[in-house]
C-alpha cells in the first residue's frame, strides 16, 4: 500500500516544486552550489518536504529488511520534519511569531562556516534554531483543540530519540529471545517488528497532511483537499 502512495507523493511535489521559485547557481567558499536566492519560508518548506517524502521511502527500505533500530532514527527525524513544515506554512500573528519564524529562517540557511572564510574547524558555526518546545507551543495556538495531541507528538519524539542516542533499553531490543545474542542483520522479534510496521502509516499520514498545508499556502486547492482526505482516511486506518 505505501509503495503505491510515493509516486502521487512524487508527482504532488513536482508541482508545488515549480510553483516556488527554483535555486540558483550561488558561490560558496569559491565553489558553486545550488542556493535558494530569496531565502523564503516557502523555499525552506519544500526543502523539508523533499526529505521528508525521501524519509518516507528510506522507512520502507528498512522495513523491509527488519533494519528496526535504523527505521526508528528515521522516524524520529520525521517528527521534526513534519512539524517544521507545519510551521512554515502557518501564518504568523504577532510580532514575537514573525520573530521566531524569522530566527527559524535565519538558522536554517546559514551556512555552516563563516562567509569570506576558508571552511575549517576554526570557522564552523553553530546553528540556533528555536526551541522545539517554542516551535510546538506555535502550532499549538495554531490547531486548536490538539493540544493532546501535540503533547502525544512530544511523546513520541521522546520515545524514539532513545533510538537516536542508542539508549540501552532500546539497544537491548536487538537481543534475540530465542539465542540471548544481537541480531545484526535485522530484528527477529515479530511483535516488535510488527509495532514498527503498524506505527509506518502515522508517518504517511503527517506527510500527506504536509503536502496538503503547503498545497493550500500556495493556492493548489484541488491538491489540498486531495491530500487531507488521503491523510485522514489513513488515520482512520491507525485508529
Amino acid at each position: 500500500m505505501y509503495g503505491a502512495l510515493m509516486p502521487v507523493l512524487h508527482s504532488a511535489f513536482r508541482t508545488l516544486e515549480a510553483r516556488i521559485p527554483a535555486p540558483v547557481p550561488t558561490t560558496v567558499y569559491e565553489r558553486v552550489y545550488p542556493r535558494y536566492k530569496e531565502r523564503t519560508a516557502h523555499q525552506a518548506a519544500i526543502q523539508k518536504l523533499a526529505r521528508y517524502i525521501s524519509g518516507l521511502r528510506a522507512l520502507l527500505v528498512l522495513i523491509n529488511n527488519r533494519q528496526l533500530q535504523e527505521e526508528a532514527v528515521i522516524k524520529r527525524t520525521l517528527d521534526e520534519v513534519g512539524e517544521d513544515i507545519l510551521f512554515l506554512v502557518f501564518p504568523t500573528e504577532s510580532p514575537e511569531e514573525e520573530a521566531l519564524k524569522a530566527k527559524f529562517l535565519n538558522a536554517f540557511y546559514q551556512e555552516e562556516y563563516a562567509e569570506d572564510a576558508t571552511p575549517s574547524m576554526d570557522t564552523m558555526r553553530d546553528r540556533y534554531l528555536p526551541k522545539r518546545r517554542k516551535i510546538r507551543e506555535y502550532l499549538n495556538r495554531r490547531q486548536a483543540g490538539v493540544d493532546q495531541g501535540q503533547r502525544a507528538s512530544a511523546s513520541v519524539y521522546q520515545g524514539y530519540s532513545g533510538y537516536v542516542h542508542s539508549a540501552s533499553p532500546h539497544l537491548m531490543e536487538m537481543v534475540s529471545f530465542t539465542e540471548f545474542k544481537f541480531d545484526l542483520d535485522g530484528i527477529t522479534d515479530i511483535d516488535l517488528f510488527e509495532s514498527h510496521v503498524a506505527d509506518v502509516v502515522n508517518y504517511y499520514v503527517r506527510g500527506c497532511l504536509s503536502v496538503a498545508a503547503l498545497a493550500g499556502t500556495l493556492g493548489e486547492l484541488d491538491m489540498f483537499r486531495k491530500f487531507k482526505d488521503m491523510g485522514d482516511q489513513l488515520a482512520e486506518r491507525w485508529r
